[in-house]
Order: structure tokens, then sequence, then C-alpha cells
């Protein structure tokens, strides 16, 4: 959706333009993912972490679903640039040079500052997953999604999953991307994601969560004396 939204826009606006309102489709795949309740490691990269932070988890067991969710979210991106951007190809929905120039927009920076825009897109990915459990409703759900991963593309931050799309289908259909340039920048984000779901969560929510343990252990032991209560 993206590309054929730029490739079309392309014709008729500056390049500029066009890449930055393609990026506002960004939400479909996510609405996908999330609303349908699929795993997806930016998204459980904050949240799993609460219970290890706090001892309550072994880090082992967190190192393990991480590892699980980016192989699945990684093989299964690339088997859905191998098959659908192909297919877009072949239907003339956008051509190489569209590919090109989309994962220019994403390599065409310093490491670090990769890095530093993956931190900031792995926080914002820490704070939809924290609003997305607070709501009441799907259409709620739905409206918090959208606004912070619509953010993402519009400022045009690092995201290791779609990054990864996009950078793999120019390596396999483009002209610019090599697997070295592919691979560095598939570590470089998921690093950063990582730290900034991470930190969101070990500075911002690390409390809160400690206050819910709290609560839930009180109504819990306010349960079982009521039950011992009756049973007397």
């Amino acid at each position: 959706m993206i590309l054929s939204a730029f490739a079309l826009l392309n014709d008729v606006l500056p390049s500029r333009y066009a890449m930055v309102l393609s990026s506002l489709l960004y939400p479909i795949g996510f609405i996908i993912v999330v609303i349908g309740q699929s795993l997806l490691f930016t998204e459980q990269t904050s949240l799993l972490s609460l219970p290890v932070l706090n001892k309550i988890e072994p880090l082992h067991k967190l190192l393990r679903l991480w590892g699980i969710v980016i192989a699945g979210n990684i093989v299964g991106g690339c088997l859905f640039a191998a098959l659908i951007i192909g297919l877009g190809l072949h239907m003339h929905l956008f051509t190489d040079h569209a590919i090109d120039a989309y994962a220019e927009h994403i390599l065409g920076f310093e490491w670090w500052v990769i890095f530093g825009s993956a931190v900031l897109a792995g926080w914002m990915m820490g704070v939809a997953a924290w609003l997305v459990t607070s709501a009441r409703d799907t259409l709620s759900r739905i409206v918090l999604v959208s606004i912070i991963t619509s953010s993402i593309g519009f400022l045009g931050l690092h995201h290791s999953i779609v990054g990864n799309i996009e950078v793999f289908s120019a390596l396999l259909y483009g002209n610019t991307v090599s697997l070295w340039h592919y691979l560095i920048f598939l570590v470089v984000v998921l690093v950063g994601n990582t730290v900034g779901g991470v930190v969101f969560v070990a500075v911002l929510k690390n409390r809160t969560f400690l206050f819910e343990i709290e609560r839930v252990k009180e109504q819990a032991a306010e349960a079982r004396a009521e039950v011992d209560r009756r049973r007397f």
C-alpha cells in the first residue's frame, strides 16, 4: 500500500511530499497485527520486560520469547516482501525505482542517527502497547494505534519489522542495497527499538506496574479472607 501510494503520488507531487503522505498508511499493518492479537516484537518489548525488571520472571524466558518473536517477524516479513512486493512489481503498482527510493529514505543516515531514531520508535511503540492495554473497546484501540504509528511513519522513524520489509524488498528487487547494508541496518534498528521499549517501561511505567501487582495481591487476599469467613 505504501509503495503503491508513493508511486501514484510521485507523479503529481514532489518526491518528499509523496514520501511523507504515503507513510501515513503505516497504521494499516499495525492495526491488523495489534488488534488481531498477533505478536509484534516492538509491541511486546516493553510489556514483557516488566516482570523481568521486577524479578517476577527470569531473564532467560524473556530472551527466549524475544528470540522467537523476532525470528517470526523477520522471516514472515522477508517472505511477504519476496511474494507480495514481487507481485506488485508485476502488476505495475510501483517500480524498482520506487523501492530504491523508499530504501534510501530509510538508510540514508549515519548509523547513530538510525539508532537514535529506532530508540524513539521503540519508545513510541511502548506507549502504544501501554495505551492499547488500557483501552476498553476495539474502536479505541484502533484510534490509539493509528495515532502512534502514523506519527512514526510521518516522522520517518526507524521500526525494525516494517523497516525489515522495506529494506529487504530493495535487497531483492532494487539496485542500491547490499546484503551487508541490510544486515547492519537490521541489527542497529532491533537494538534501538529494544532499548526504547525497555527504557519506556523502566523509567515511566514500572511504578504503575508495581502498584497494579500490589492491588491484585490485596484483592486476592481479601477474596481468600471472604471465602474463609463464609466457610466458618
